[in-house]
């Protein structure tokens, strides 16, 4: 079979198909949020008796109002952190399966599936942090910034209402039509309510900023997976194909037509991976690798396996040729039962420091052992799964090259606010094995061992959200958690607990261990997890 790369370019235009489903179904998602909002706001205010209309009843919805915008903030984070997080993966995937067919036609057995698992993490944390916008803003801050200006306006309308001596009935349906993103304009709104716009589309602020969100976070990780991709030479900025219709026929070229038209030599459109622009908002062009023909990758692939000298494959994908046992590991180490793995010798303190408290923690939870058996040292700190489906942890060996260079790493995450009230920088190795925690609580969930069927695959990301709330329950005695809770995470655990849903356990976990006074939160966490394990 003649591969060539309009099939690459095929496979790319699939996985930015499914970028897109992702992006309109978490529109109909956020939809739907607004609309079971309105439902509940509306029924709340509905059951009021006209007489009981009073400032002390205002006073009592507000407080139902906060809860029911916190419980908002929640549900629209997660859907658009899980809908960043799907569309990340996606060109990792993508490449991962092009490799598998350069892989093929060497005649190796072997897959990659899993190489570019921890990118999508990677490029996500940048954009949750806020880091990689000129405002700083995280993700939860501009969600907060929604919510509360929509708090405030229901708040106006009750209060107005109320003035205007209307009866609970009438504000339930003011408020139920100003809330749902599906209702129209009552004809008396703006005689009712002159001082409150009625927004036709009051959730497609939230649509805007997911749509954005999604896009940047399919954006960033095509980059992060470039940079790590050996065979990618540069990247393409492609104009979608409804960009004249939309854009040039009635406004005229915008930056995304100057984009296309760029060449520095690499080709029309074509940039270096570390220079290639940021999509605007609500963007619909698509960027994708450079990359050879695939005979000439599985020509170069094939000499590599077979132990050929190329210094860019063994730096991507060292790692991967010693798990699939091309070549002979250069060093393992067993220490009772935990296997070290490392393609060049460690130093041998770390080594036993990283041994050490995965003992210490697998000891007060033995249900990690059954999970966790391997501590790599390679190209960076993360919790993950094989491509045979065993859990591993993986250790920077820049980072870990001796104590210093772990205590300045460690200095500027503490800088930075990821981590707050510790001083060991063994608090960085308890944090990723509070990842293995919550993945080994995720699998028992499941019932799974090993290698993840496609079912329990789907459902894996679904078990960690759950042990998310019962961490919260835990905690807070509630799931749906406020602005005042939210803040007492981040005094306590850092900012970091909050970027991303999955790291409220981990760094709990490695509070517990390596926390400076008292840490109630991580306490409470903890005792959650010795529970269920």
């Amino acid at each position: 079979m003649a591969w060539t790369a309009q099939e690459y370019l095929d496979r790319m235009a699939q996985t930015r198909s499914a970028h897109l489903k992702n992006i309109d179904t978490t529109g109909k998602r956020i939809q739907g949020i607004y609309a079971q909002a309105a439902k509940e706001l509306a029924r709340r205010a509905a059951l009021a008796k006209d007489g009981s209309l009073t400032k002390r009843w205002q006073e009592d919805y507000q407080k139902a109002l906060e809860q029911r915008v916190a419980q908002m903030r929640i549900e629209l984070g997660n859907t658009v952190t899980g809908a960043m997080r799907k569309s990340a993966r996606l060109p990792g995937e993508t490449i991962e399966g092009w490799l598998d067919d350069a892989l093929a036609m060497c005649g190796a057995e072997g897959s990659f599936s899993g190489v570019f698992s921890r990118t999508p993490d990677e490029a996500l944390r940048v954009l949750l942090d806020g880091r990689m916008y000129r405002d700083g803003k995280s993700l939860s801050r501009r969600i907060w910034h929604l919510t509360d200006q929509l708090q405030g306006n229901i708040e106006e309308i009750v209060a107005q209402g109320i003035a205007q001596k209307r009866s609970a009935l009438n504000i339930a349906r003011d408020l139920e039509a100003y809330v749902n993103p599906k209702a129209k304009m009552p004809i008396s709104w703006l005689k009712l309510y002159p001082d409150i716009p009625f927004d036709r589309q009051i959730d497609y602020n939230a649509q805007r900023l997911a749509r954005t969100a999604i896009n940047h976070a399919y954006w960033a990780a095509n980059v992060e997976t470039a940079m790590q991709n050996p065979f990618c030479t540069a990247i393409h900025w492609q104009l979608s194909p409804s960009h004249y219709e939309r854009q040039v026929a009635r406004f005229g070229e915008d930056v995304c037509d100057t984009y296309a038209s760029h060449d520095e030599g690499l080709g029309r459109g074509n940039y270096p991976i570390k220079n290639v622009p940021m999509p605007h908002a609500q963007c619909l062009c698509a960027q994708y690798q450079v990359v050879p023909e695939l005979d000439d990758v599985a020509d170069r692939l094939s000499k590599w396996v077979d132990g050929g000298a190329d210094p860019a494959l063994d730096k991507a994908f060292g790692a991967w040729r010693l798990e699939h046992g091309f070549v002979k590991n250069k060093y393992m180490e067993n220490f009772d039962g935990l296997y070290v793995t490392s393609p060049a010798t460690p130093n041998s303190v770390m080594v036993r420091k990283a041994a050490d408290l995965y003992s210490r923690v697998s000891n007060d939870f033995p249900a990690l052992k059954e999970t966790l058996q391997v501590i790599g040292f390679g190209a960076e700190n993360g919790c993950g799964f094989a491509s045979n489906g065993h859990m591993f942890l993986s250790l920077d060996n820049e980072v870990w090259k001796d104590e210093t260079t772990l205590a300045d790493y460690f200095e500027k995450a503490k800088t930075s606010g990821h981590t707050r009230n510790a001083s060991d920088p063994m608090f960085i190795l308890a944090h990723e094995l509070g990842h293995a925690l919550d993945n080994t609580l995720a699998l028992k969930r499941i019932g799974a061992k090993g290698q993840l069927t496609a079912q329990q695959a789907d459902v894996f990301g679904k078990a960690k959200a759950e042990n998310r709330k019962l961490a919260l329950q835990a905690a807070f005695g509630t799931e749906y958690i406020d602005d005042e809770q939210i803040e007492q995470i981040a005094a306590e655990l850092g900012d970091r607990s909050l970027e991303d849903p999955e790291e409220l356990i981990a760094q709990a976990t490695a509070m517990w261990y390596y926390g400076e006074g008292d840490h109630p939160i991580a306490d409470a966490v903890m005792n959650m997890l010795r529970e269920e394990l």
